[in-house]
């Protein structure tokens, strides 16, 4: 179908999200289908998994190489948390923020979100 629309050429895609939208107790499951296709097929593609950092349990029991956290706070949560990452366990996955915003009272769109 690409080669049909004038990309004959492979995209060379290296990663690929598993789920974004899905925070559900199913999400694990969900997950590990996906992965083991896509590794059974693909072994080089990295995958992304959704996580939400203040909960913290869709990665127990999977194999992870890249995070991707979404924050959607108040300012006082991004204060409290300027340094989260200093202390991140350097050996687990890698982390790939990919949505944050303050969210909380930001009715002007101001940095401090009021």
């Amino acid at each position: 179908m690409r080669a049909e629309n004038g990309h004959p050429e492979p995209f060379g895609l290296k990663y690929i999200e598993i789920g974004n939208e899905n925070f559900c107790p199913e999400y694990n499951t969900r997950y590990k289908v996906f992965y083991d296709a896509l590794k059974s097929a693909y072994p080089d593609i990295i995958t992304i998994c959704n996580t939400h950092w203040e909960v913290g349990t869709e990665t127990k029991g999977l194999s992870v190489e890249i995070v991707d956290e979404h924050f959607y706070a108040d300012d006082e949560f991004y204060q409290l948390y300027h340094d989260m990452y200093d202390h991140y366990d350097r050996s687990g996955p890698k982390i790939y923020v990919g949505e944050y915003a303050i969210t909380v009272n930001n009715q002007k769109g101001a940095l401090r979100g009021r």
